[in-house]
């Protein structure tokens, strides 16, 4: 089963039967480095997540250095990051 942590904290099933984990991360509302959490859930599950950059049609140049960067830690450390766009 798939863990999640509650508003105390705790982790607790979800789901069960999964064998993929998609962390959708958008470029805007503005992304932010803390998935720990969702990363923890993902990794006691014993499934590997893979990220998912949302509608990278919006990058600019106001948000394109803070992605990028985000993005190349995630990719350095090992998870697997894909990107999608409407357009």
């Amino acid at each position: 089963s798939s863990l999640r942590t509650n508003n105390h904290g705790e982790l607790k099933p979800v789901a069960a039967n999964i064998d993929q984990i998609v962390i959708t991360i958008a470029v805007e509302p503005l992304a932010h480095y803390n998935l720990k959490t969702d990363l923890v859930a993902a990794e006691l599950s014993g499934i590997e997540p893979i990220l998912l950059l949302n509608k990278t049609d919006l990058l600019n140049d106001a948000n394109r250095t803070r992605i990028e960067t985000m993005i190349e830690l995630y990719s350095s450390i090992g998870y697997q990051v894909m990107s999608v766009s409407s357009t």
